[in-house]
């Protein structure tokens, strides 16, 4: 049994566990809720505990009893220790069992034990049979995608709730902040009811008026910050209402209604009739709220995306080469250009999708993602083209994967320049723009410069040496002095042990459309489609 096999067993069982608390809530409180602390459709603890369950108690399935007892006590563990971490880690506890009978510490409950424990008892008998039955089917290449391709979203997705998780931590601090800012004011809290929070608002605006230390317009700033939730928030309190704060937080429950609370629309609202001033400046403010947001937006230069060409396609070269020291156990060249380090496909990638995508920036998640795997696919197969045509050569070939297109690209990869830009774009741009921008312009620019010049010199280098080495496999001489320099300095061998991944194809079949699978060499010492390691 594979790593694949089972890393898919756990997002089935996750993905059952998920549909089995969104039933019990549909039928209980008669409403949809994702009740998974991630985005998506998945309870990792059930997927471990189906797991431990499953495999542990596989050699007790002759005796159900013992089965069942057995089911409810792992269940029972995991769950507890699944508590204790989040809490240690978030200090938090996302669900409390303590008005429920028999529960220990709040963490674990009688009741629910045993039905996990009779879920664990179904699964082993009949869900676990079905599942191998059905994955028996898949061959192991297909699942070995599948599982990279669901590890990937994963991995977004839980980087993507890391940042939620974050950003909440971040307003649990402005909250404590505002309530601090609140015990400073001349009255206290006594223009605030919970109950009339448009009042609420407009009482805090008129007291503005009169205010000459500053304190009520500071506390509406903060009040505007606290009441906008981050993404993710309000889904999360609802996944978890029973959500306990370990460490103390001031009226953290008027956090809660808050951030569950469309409280936007409330502070956009005009305020008493009376303050027909508020009321004048209120487009004002919302305009030079939208201008201050656009300027957030950062709109790189010309001549910075020059460095972004550099950093993606350095990034990228480490990548590609550790990714080949990770398959292979060895290292191998993966160098673009002669002499610069950097991959030339990640590089020109790293400025298409910061063209394209930072327009789409204030977009959701999920379509950045899509996006990135539609161009970062076409990309892909476009340079497998273009080097094909150029050189009568290609650098990658997936006609033996799944899903491919004629051997250029395939979904995997595809998957991969997605979860790529979905990166670059949420995380790396804005940090590396930062770092970037701390270097004068002038300087910058004239750097940037000077590296574009180096860029295209070596990039022509390059390719007149590629030229010359497809030339010579095909028993053409040299003719001029620059051939015979090339022929001196970078032989077969070399030029084999560089680009170890290019393959070049039979002109002899004019149909060929697409990379043929890579062959071996006689000279080369490497068995067929594998390259030969660096000394």
């Amino acid at each position: 049994m594979t790593l694949s096999y089972l890393f898919i067993l756990f997002i089935l069982y996750s993905v059952i566990g998920w549909l089995c608390e969104v039933v019990y809530v549909l039928i209980t409180q008669r409403k949809f809720v994702n009740r998974g602390i991630l985005r998506g459709p998945v309870c990792p603890i059930f997927g471990f505990g189906a797991l431990i369950i499953v495999f542990c108690l596989e050699p007790f399935k002759s005796n159900i009893i013992f089965l069942f007892v057995m089911a409810v006590i792992v269940s029972a563990v995991l769950e507890y220790i699944t508590s204790w971490i989040l809490e240690m880690i978030f200090a938090a506890k996302w669900w409390d069992y303590t008005n429920s009978k028999f529960s220990l510490n709040g963490r674990i409950s009688l009741l629910n034990s045993v039905i996990i424990g009779v879920l664990g008892t179904l699964c082993i008998l009949f869900v676990q049979p079905a599942f191998e039955y059905v994955l028996n089917l898949f061959p192991e290449e297909s699942l070995n995608v599948i599982a990279f391709i669901l590890a990937l979203i994963l991995f977004v997705d839980i980087v993507l709730t890391l940042r939620t998780l974050v950003h909440f931590s971040a307003r649990l601090t402005d909250f404590k902040i505002l309530i601090r800012a609140a015990k400073k004011a001349p009255d206290k809290f006594e223009w605030f009811d919970r109950e009339d929070l448009p009042g609420s608002i407009a009482r805090l605006r008129h007291l503005q008026k009169t205010d000459t230390t500053g304190i009520y317009k500071q506390f509406e700033q903060l009040l505007d910050t606290f009441v906008k939730p981050p993404s993710g928030v309000p889904r999360l309190l609802m996944a978890f209402p029973g959500l306990k704060l370990s460490r103390e937080v001031p009226d953290y429950e008027l956090l809660k209604d808050a951030h569950l609370t469309d409280l936007r629309q409330v502070l956009q609202a005009p305020s008493a009739p009376a303050d027909t001033e508020t009321e004048r400046t209120v487009p004002a403010q919302k305009k030079e709220k939208k201008q201050t947001a656009e300027r957030t937006i950062i709109k790189p230069k010309i001549y910075e995306y020059v460095w972004i060409f550099a950093a993606a396609g350095y990034i990228g070269l480490i990548v590609e080469t550790l990714w080949m020291y990770i398959t292979t156990g060895e290292f191998y060249s993966r160098i673009g250009f002669m002499h610069i380090w950097v991959k030339p496909i990640y590089g020109a990638g790293g400025v298409l999708m910061t063209m394209l995508l930072l327009p789409q920036q204030k977009r959701r998640d999920l379509f950045i993602f899509v996006y990135g795997v539609v161009i970062g696919g076409a990309f892909e197969y476009l340079c497998s083209v273009i080097q094909q045509l150029m050189f009568n050569s290609v650098s990658w070939e997936y006609h033996d994967t799944p899903l491919n297109l004629h051997g250029r690209t395939n979904l995997f990869f595809s998957f991969c320049w997605g979860f790529l830009a979905l990166l670059w774009i949420r995380f790396a741009f804005p940090g590396f723009m930062h770092l970037i921008r701390k270097i004068p312009p002038k300087i910058s620019k004239i750097l940037a410069i000077i590296f574009a010049v180096l860029l295209v010199s070596d990039a022509a280098y390059t390719a007149a040496v590629v030229r010359r080495w497809s030339e010579r496999r095909d028993g053409i001489a040299a003719k001029t002095a620059v051939g015979r320099f090339f022929d001196e300095y970078y032989p077969n061998e070399k030029m084999e042990r560089l680009y170890s991944n290019m393959k070049f194809l039979d002109k002899s079949d004019p149909e060929h459309q697409g990379p043929e699978p890579a062959k071996s060499d006689a000279d080369s010492g490497a068995p067929a489609g594998q390259p030969e390691p660096l000394n």
